[in-house]
């Protein structure tokens, strides 16, 4: 269940808050149709593939690959018991292997079932990919020292906490109940995501390749009435406190195919009535794939001694005058595929922004 959800600090004029929202509203509703167009072309894409499987693999063959999986589950769990410890492979991988030599020969075809299932994978990664460049129109943005922001002219507008509105968007749902949370405090511009999302690709026999495309962020803001026309260039001063990324891939038997790539960055969103994009910076990435072996990955790798300083510029113009909310914060990418694989993913990256500094170029 997609959220997004804008909130203002109390305070904040209705006026204001009323012109904003709209612009909001009319932001969200472009997307939500670049996302529809996306998934019809999924649909498109999948409902081919179903038909290039089925052309290739015969009722027989399916029939015995089934047989073939639980024999292999079985097998499987009887090494895992005679292992010594976790890192005993000694018994378990002469299996594994034995295991997928008997799952290959169930098809006659097997090198045209694979070369197939590749080219799905590649095409569905392209329209998840563009999915992403279409409904958020990303553009450069530069990594900058301390030090120059002295540098920066007279005429700079420079806003701390307390902030005037947040932002919480999110392509999956957020439970508390396991410990989730998305949290955007205008007060103290502090701003935090935890959650994990897990999906499985197995057992629709052989039909389908399992793709995830996943969005989140989380940000606070700024209201602004534009001194003059120009395009925005902002300035962020960011504290990190976490930026925790995790993901695994384990086998469940079968063509046993998957990766994933996982990014956390920032982001700056003008919310204008025009103005669909918004431009980002990765800051910390990771990927693992996998080829049918148990792999996984962990990685905290940003420091937090000291503030990032990020320059982000909009993706349009604005009139004088016009009033426009700058948003500032973290956002979270993962971009997965599992083919008879379940893959978890985890994030827990937090910020605190500690000061938007705005100037009109």
């Amino acid at each position: 269940m997609a959220t997004n959800l804008l909130q203002f600090r109390k305070g904040i004029h209705a006026s204001k808050k009323q012109i904003i929202q709209d612009q909001y509203s009319k932001i969200v509703a472009l997307r939500k149709k670049r996302i529809d167009k996306t998934e019809a072309s999924l649909r498109k894409l999948n409902n081919q593939f179903k038909k290039d499987m089925k052309s290739l693999i015969t009722p027989e063959e399916k029939k015995n690959a089934i047989a073939a999986i639980k024999e292999a589950r079985m097998t499987t769990s009887r090494a895992l018991i005679r292992k010594k410890h976790d890192d005993d492979d000694t018994i378990l991988k002469p299996v594994i292997a034995k295991t997928r030599a008997s799952f290959q020969r169930c098809f006659a075809k097997f090198n045209s079932i694979t070369a197939t299932r590749r080219k799905f994978r590649a095409d569905l990664n392209g329209v998840l990919a563009e999915f992403s460049e279409s409904a958020f129109v990303l553009h450069d943005s530069l990594l900058v020292n301390l030090p120059d922001l002295v540098l920066l002219p007279n005429d700079a507008d420079r806003f701390v906490p307390p902030y005037d509105v947040t932002e919480i968007e999110n392509f999956v749902e957020i439970d508390p109940k396991k410990g989730h949370h998305q949290i955007a405090d205008a007060r103290t511009g502090f701003i935090s995501t935890l959650f994990d999302v897990s999906f499985e690709g197995r057992d629709n026999f052989f039909l389908s390749v399992e793709g995830f495309a996943f969005r989140s962020s989380t940000a606070v803001g700024k209201l602004y009435i534009m001194p003059r026309t120009g395009i925005l260039r902002v300035t962020i001063v960011a504290q990190n406190t976490r930026s925790f990324l995790s993901a695994s891939l384990k086998d469940t038997f079968g063509f046993s195919d998957g990766d994933i790539r996982l990014s956390a960055g920032i982001y700056l969103h003008v919310i204008a009535v025009h103005d669909l994009g918004t431009n980002e910076i990765e800051m910390s990435s990771m990927s693992i794939s996998s080829g049918g072996d148990d792999v996984s990955k962990t990685q905290e790798n940003l420091q937090t001694a000291n503030p990032f300083t990020v320059t982000l510029t909009s993706t349009s113009a604005y009139a004088q005058g016009e009033p426009v909310a700058i948003m500032v914060g973290s956002v979270l990418n993962a971009f997965d595929h599992a083919d008879d694989m379940v893959a978890s993913n985890f994030f827990h990256v937090a910020w605190q922004i500690k000061e938007i500094i705005v100037q009109v170029i």
